[in-house]
């Protein structure tokens, strides 16, 4: 650029097109600064910026395609909700970050080796006799780098011991979640059958209407009734469709429910087994004791929790060890080929091997506190999680004592509504017959219809809700899991090996206790 104050550069029309760029620049920052802060004012709300560019979502894998050509049944509900559902997807690559810092903390124990080539050269003036020569040198050199800590209160086998716990609860926190997806299945599948169940019971309520007013205007056609009766009658049957038509559109709501429950579009119709094929559930023979005893053994949102306290003991111990010295030894070996030449003096090369080797013992005396407080806090994370553990399970201690009673009460009222099904149909048999010889009135028939479906009704409820308790109570117990693990929960194992002799596979060792344990990472 030209020099001076008074340059044409300066003042031409270069300057115009600088002050715009930069203008504009500024211009456009204000903007991007602007459309950054938050509104003036509560009541206004927050603009985006024009140029704000999100990464679009990848498009969703194509899982399996749903078979309709035959009832799908609650196992394939499940297996199918477990491969669309993207928090199964996340708690698994959870998992997979878990197994991989347990990997990370893993490499502490073996030696760190590096390869590096330095070039370089330099030039400076050394001081000879009573004046200053300049020297040149070139210098490369290929070496091996070699860093291990030799030694360090086991330290670092308490990290590693902290990931594995780190790793055994990120693998419950999956199961959990696949226990939450099942337990919502299950949920939205026995809604539906009671829904179907009350169409169809309402069906045949309607049928029994339509027959009964039909035999009332047959007989008002032959003077043997009047015309209240056969109003009556009529205003049955009319209530009769009303309540079909809103048991239909429960119907539909379920099953938009049950196919959201499946990542599906909610107008998806799902063909499932129905009601009337399922085995009723058998009884209860454990007691309330055995339940809770087995949710304290199977539950894995408990079990997560546990690793967690044994994840900061194990932090405890780790943050102890500051205190103590440390060993550590360095060392390196290369070969160096070197030039270097004075002036007045010919040049001179030269190449040799080089190494280098020290062992280092390294204590800290005085850090600020700063270990004293990574104790405490590694110690105030212990006492929480504890305290979060024994709230833990006093919160499933009362959700089995509660899951237990209500399965304990729908075996009672299913076997109720059984008998209330079976008197209600006798005494509507009985009083249509009755009817028909003109020994009943009109008005007792339909007390003893509504009565009757009234009963259907109970029926098909305490049928369903007995399936919804008893699976609520496996699902409190943990038990659910068990009864419906997929390809990607392992059948029980046994306890893991110490933590300085565990192979090195992220995902893949067993946590102790026969206690399920999730892939994360495929099988490897």
């Amino acid at each position: 650029m030209p020099a001076g104050r008074s340059t044409p550069w300066a003042r031409g029309p270069h300057a115009a097109i600088l002050l715009a760029v930069v203008t504009g620049g500024l211009f456009s920052a204000g903007m991007q600064v602007a459309a950054q802060q938050l509104p003036s004012a509560p009541s206004v709300p927050w603009t985006a910026p024009a140029r704000l560019h999100l990464t679009p979502p990848p498009e969703a894998p194509v899982l399996n395609r749903v078979d309709a050509s035959e009832p799908l049944s609650l196992a394939a509900l499940i297996d199918l909700a477990e491969q669309r559902n993207p928090e199964t997807r996340a708690a698994w690559q959870q998992a997979r970050q878990a197994a991989a810092a347990r990997g990370i903390a893993r490499s502490a124990l073996l030696p760190t080796l590096t390869g590096l080539v330095i070039g370089q050269t330099l030039r400076n003036g050394i001081l000879f006799n009573t004046e200053f020569v300049r020297q040149t040198e070139g210098i490369l050199e290929p070496a091996l780098d070699l860093e291990y800590t030799v030694f360090d209160w086991n330290g670092r086998l308490d990290a590693l011991r902290a990931a594995r716990y780190d790793l055994y609860g990120a693998n419950f926190s999956f199961n959990n979640v696949h226990l939450q997806v099942i337990e919502n299945v299950c949920s939205s599948y026995y809604s539906l059958l009671n829904s179907q169940g009350q169409v169809a019971a309402a069906l045949i309520n309607l049928e029994n209407a339509r027959n009964v007013s039909s035999q009332v205007d047959a007989r008002l056609e032959q003077g043997l009734a009047t015309l209240p009766d056969a109003l009556e009658a009529r205003a049955a049957f009319a209530q009769a469709q009303y309540e079909l038509a809103n048991l239909q559109g429960a119907q539909s709501n379920a099953q938009a429910a049950l196919a959201t429950t499946l990542r599906l579009p909610a107008s998806t119709v799902l063909p499932v087994v129905p009601l009337a094929a399922l085995a009723p559930p058998s009884a209860l023979v454990d007691t309330a004791e055995d339940a809770t005893a087995v949710a304290l053994r199977n539950r894995p949102d408990l079990l997560r929790q546990e690793t967690r306290v044994a994840a900061a003991d194990q932090r405890i111990r780790q943050a102890r060890t500051a205190y103590a010295p440390q060993i550590t030894f360095s060392g390196n070996w290369g070969r160096v080929r070197a030039y270097g030449e004075q002036d007045q003096l010919a040049g001179i090369y030269a190449a040799t091997g080089v190494w280098n080797a020290q062992l280092n013992l390294k204590w800290t005396l005085f850090d600020g506190g700063r270990r004293a407080n990574e104790v405490a806090r590694a110690m105030a994370e212990k006492a929480a999680s504890q305290a979060e553990l024994d709230a833990d399970r006093d919160r499933i201690e009362d959700q089995v004592w509660t899951a237990y009673t209500n399965a304990q009460t729908a075996f009672a009222q299913q076997q109720a509504a059984e008998a209330l099904l079976a008197a209600a149909q006798s005494s509507y048999a009985a009083a249509t017959q009755a009817f028909t010889y003109g020994v009943r009135t009109l008005v007792d028939v339909v007390t003893v219809q509504r009565t009757l479906a009234q009963a259907r009704s109970q029926e098909v409820t305490a049928r369903t809700n007995l399936f919804q308790q008893v699976t609520q109570l496996s699902f409190r117990t943990g038990e659910l899991l068990r009864a419906h693990a997929g390809p990607t929960v392992l059948p029980p194992t046994t306890a893991p090996p110490a933590p300085e002799t565990v192979s090195p596979q992220p995902g893949g060792v067993a946590p102790p206790d026969n206690r399920t344990q999730p892939r994360p990472n495929g099988g490897e």
